[in-house]
This record gives structure tokens, C-alpha cells and sequence, in this order.
């Protein structure tokens, strides 16, 4: 035999009207509100309490879609960000309501500005905007050139020791 078990239920106003005692611990909701009530046997449904969650449990509708975030606006009060683009960060920003923000990577626009100026490849570079810098098409030679493996190396390009210097050099022990 299958069992069903139903919730009284109804509209607020339907509720209001009519003003029904409850049972002790019977159950009973408003449809269109979602609020629901608990009876105590001898209380007139416009003078119960609402029940509700604990305090410290949040709605699952809260966060909505994929990478939402929780995050606070006031004690005990939750909020959601939603999820920045592609790229960007989270970061602290204590101007809006979250106390969050999502920022593109590098962006100089909310960058702080270092104290003291540093220079980075000739540079000089105070943290609030990208540097470009270049690299050496072609290494500057050795002053004097060095033998390694029987090969001279100048530094200026790759050499090749062949299998015999490798084997050879792979046999020495170095301290």
C-alpha cells in the first residue's frame, strides 16, 4: 500500500482569512510566500512566528550559476558575486559592497604604484604599467675563449664536443 503524506498548505491571504489553530507540531506553508509555520496546539495561525533555517545556514539559491561566489556584506548577511571573465582575478576592494572585486591580470589601472622606482633591463619601472624589454639577438663573445672537451667555445655559438668528448667528459670525476 503506498503511503502519501501531504503538507497543509495555501496562500498567505488564504491562511489570513480563515486563521486555523495548527496542531501541536503540525506543519502547514504558504504557497505563494514559501514561508512555512509550526502549530502548537493552542496558537491562532496570524499569531504563530514564522520558522525558519538557522541562522547559520544559507539558501541554496544564493549562488546561481557556475563560479559564483558567497561572500559577505554585513555580519551575518550573505551576497553573491558572480563569476568574472576569463583572466581576471579576485581582489580586495574595499569600496564595494562584497568587499571583492574581479580585476584583469596587470591591469594599471588599479595597480599601486611602488614607493621607490625600480629599473628592469634599463627600465625604470614603478609598478603601475607594463615595460618591454629586449633580448640580445646574438651573445657578445668571451674575452678570452675557453677549451672544453678540446673544442675552443668563444661564447658567441653552440659547439659540438662529438661522442668521444662526451663519453670522455662523463667520465671525469669533477670537485
Amino acid at each position: 500500500m503506498a503511503v502519501q503524506i501531504q503538507i497543509r498548505r495555501g496562500t498567505a491571504a488564504a491562511w489570513t482569512s480563515a486563521n486555523p489553530t495548527l496542531a501541536a507540531g503540525e506543519f502547514a506553508m504558504e504557497t505563494d510566500t514559501d514561508k512555512y509555520k509550526f502549530g502548537d496546539g493552542s496558537t491562532a495561525w496570524t499569531s504563530l512566528g514564522y520558522s525558519s533555517l538557522p541562522s547559520t545556514s544559507i539558501s541554496n539559491t544564493v549562488v546561481d550559476a557556475k563560479g559564483d561566489i558567497m561572500a559577505a556584506t554585513a555580519d551575518n548577511t550573505v551576497a553573491k558575486l558572480t563569476v568574472g571573465s576569463n583572466g581576471q582575478v579576485l581582489t580586495a576592494a574595499s569600496g564595494q559592497t562584497t568587499g571583492l572585486q574581479w580585476a584583469a591580470i596587470g591591469n594599471a589601472s588599479t595597480a599601486t604604484a611602488l614607493a621607490t622606482a625600480r629599473t628592469i633591463g634599463g627600465v625604470s619601472f614603478d609598478g603601475t604599467g607594463n615595460i618591454a624589454v629586449t633580448l640580445a639577438a646574438t651573445a657578445t663573445a668571451l674575452a678570452t675563449a675557453r677549451t672544453i672537451g678540446g673544442v675552443s667555445f668563444d661564447g658567441t655559438a653552440n659547439i659540438d664536443l662529438g661522442t668521444d668528448a662526451n663519453m670522455v667528459l662523463a667520465s671525469q670525476s669533477f670537485s
